[in-house]
C-alpha cells in the first residue's frame, strides 16, 4: 500500500510538473472513463481505444441488419401484393366462366372464345401465384413466418421498432465518438508531458521545448542506450560530424583503390597494344626484304609509318597513366594488391560507423526543426504588432483626409 501510495504521489508530481491544468483535466476525464483512481497509462488508453474500435465496427453491422430486415419486409409485402393481383385476375376469369350462357345458340362462337380466354387468364394467373409463393418461401425462412397474418404481425412490429433502432445506433456512435475524443486528449496530454520531460533534460537549449514527439522518443532511446545518462546535443552533433567525416574518408580510400585499379587496367591495355605495334615495327626493320619494300611500295611505307605513329600514341597514353613499362606495371599492380587487402577493413569500419548514425542524424534534424519552430513562433507576436501599427497608421491617414 505504501509503495502504491508513493507511486501515485510520484505520478501526481510528474503530471503537475509537465502537464498544463487543461491537460490534467483531460487526464482526469480519461480516469473517470476507465474507472481508475489515478491517471491512466498510455497502454490502458491504447487498450480502451481498441475496445472502442471493435464496438464501433459492430454498429454498422447492426445498421446493415436493420436495413436488410426493412428491405426484406418490403420485398415480402410487394410479393403478397402481386399474388393478390393475380388471385383477383383468376377469380375474375372464374366468374366469366360461370356466367357464360350456353343456352343461347347465337352466342355459341362468342362463348367459346370467352371460355378459351378465361382459361388462358386463369392458367397465367396460377403460374404467377405459384412463382410468387416460391419467392415467399425464401422470405418465410428469413423472417420466420408461415402465413400472411403472421407476416403482418412481423411487419407491424418492425415498423414500430425501426426508428428506435436507428436512433439507438446513432446514439451509440455519438457515445463512441465522445469517448474516443476523451482518450485522444488524454493521450495527447501524456505525449506532451513526455516531450516536456525530455526537453527539461536540456534546459539550457530553449529550442528543445519545440521538439516533436518522435525526436523526444529518439533522445530517450539514446539516453537509455547510454546507461540512462543524458547525452548533450553538442556531443550528438560532434559524434555525427566525426562519423560522417570518417565514413567519407573511408569511402575516399576505397575510391582511391578503385581509381588505381582502373588506371592500371587502362595502362595494361595501352602496354599490350604498344607491344603489338612495337613487334610489327621491329619485324619490318629487322627484315631486309620488308625494309627494302618500303622504298618501292607506297602502301607498305604508309603501313610502316602508321605502325610507328600508333606505337608512339600507346606509349604516350601509357606514360600519362604513370607507367613506364612492364616491370613498372607489375610493381604497381603488386602495390595495388597491398592496397586492396585493406578494403575489407575499410568496409567494416564504414559499417561500424554507420551503426546508429540514422538515429543521430534524425535527432539533429529534429532539433534543427525545433529551432525553426521556435523562431517562427517568436516572429508571430512581432508580425501581429507590425500589422496593428500599420492599421493604426492607415486609420490616422484616413482621419487626416476626412479633416
Amino acid at each position: 500500500m505504501e509503495q502504491e501510495k508513493a507511486r501515485k504521489q510520484e505520478q501526481r508530481q510528474q503530471s503537475e510538473r509537465f502537464n498544463t491544468p487543461a491537460e490534467r483535466v483531460h487526464l482526469q476525464e480519461a480516469s473517470k472513463l476507465l474507472n481508475l483512481d489515478r491517471e491512466p497509462t498510455l497502454k490502458e488508453i491504447f487498450v480502451k481505444r481498441k475496445e472502442l474500435d471493435k464496438w464501433e465496427n459492430q454498429v454498422p453491422n447492426d445498421d446493415q441488419q436493420i436495413r436488410w430486415k426493412d428491405e426484406t419486409i418490403r420485398g415480402t409485402s410487394e410479393t403478397y401484393r402481386w399474388i393478390h393481383i393475380f388471385e383477383n385476375q383468376r377469380q375474375q376469369a372464374q366468374d366469366q366462366l360461370e356466367h357464360i350462357n350456353w343456352i343461347n345458340p347465337f352466342k355459341l362462337k362468342e362463348n367459346r372464345m370467352t371460355k378459351e380466354q378465361a382459361e388462358r387468364d386463369m392458367s397465367k394467373a396460377e403460374d404467377q401465384i405459384t412463382s410468387g409463393d416460391k419467392t415467399l418461401d425464401a422470405y418465410r425462412e428469413k423472417l420466420g413466418f408461415h402465413t400472411e397474418k403472421e407476416f403482418q404481425q412481423v411487419q407491424r412490429q418492425h415498423q414500430t421498432d425501426y426508428p428506435g433502432l436507428l436512433e439507438k445506433n446513432r446514439q451509440i456512435r455519438g457515445h463512441i465518438h465522445q469517448e474516443r475524443k476523451v482518450l485522444e486528449k488524454a493521450e495527447t496530454a501524456h505525449q506532451n508531458a513526455f516531450v516536456r520531460q525530455v526537453a527539461s533534460l536540456y534546459s539550457k537549449r530553449t529550442e528543445m521545448r519545440y521538439i516533436s514527439l518522435k525526436t523526444a522518443k529518439r533522445l530517450m532511446d539514446m539516453k537509455q542506450a547510454n546507461g540512462n545518462q543524458v547525452v548533450p546535443i553538442e556531443t550528438i552533433q560532434n559524434t555525427l560530424n566525426n562519423r560522417k567525416e570518417d565514413i567519407q574518408r573511408l569511402h575516399g580510400e576505397i575510391d582511391r583503390v578503385n581509381r588505381q585499379r582502373s588506371r592500371l587496367q587502362r595502362a595494361e591495355g595501352y602496354l599490350n597494344n604498344y607491344k603489338k605495334y612495337h613487334a610489327l615495327v621491329e619485324k619490318i626493320e629487322n627484315n631486309p626484304f620488308l625494309k627494302g619494300k618500303l622504298l618501292v611500295s607506297k602502301s607498305a611505307k604508309q603501313e610502316y609509318d602508321q605502325a610507328i605513329s600508333t606505337r608512339e600514341t600507346y606509349q604516350d597514353s601509357m606514360k600519362k597513366e604513370g607507367v613506364s613499362g612492364r616491370k613498372d606495371l607489375e610493381k604497381q599492380f603488386h602495390n595495388l594488391g597491398k592496397m586492396e587487402a585493406g578494403v575489407p577493413a575499410f568496409k567494416d569500419q564504414i559499417q561500424s560507423q554507420e551503426k546508429g548514425i540514422d538515429l543521430l542524424d534524425a535527432i539533429m534534424k529534429g532539433v534543427e526543426q525545433a529551432g525553426r519552430n521556435m523562431q517562427r513562433e517568436q516572429k508571430l507576436p512581432q508580425q501581429h504588432l507590425a500589422k496593428t501599427k500599420n492599421k493604426g497608421k492607415i486609420r490616422h491617414r484616413g482621419w487626416e483626409m476626412v479633416r
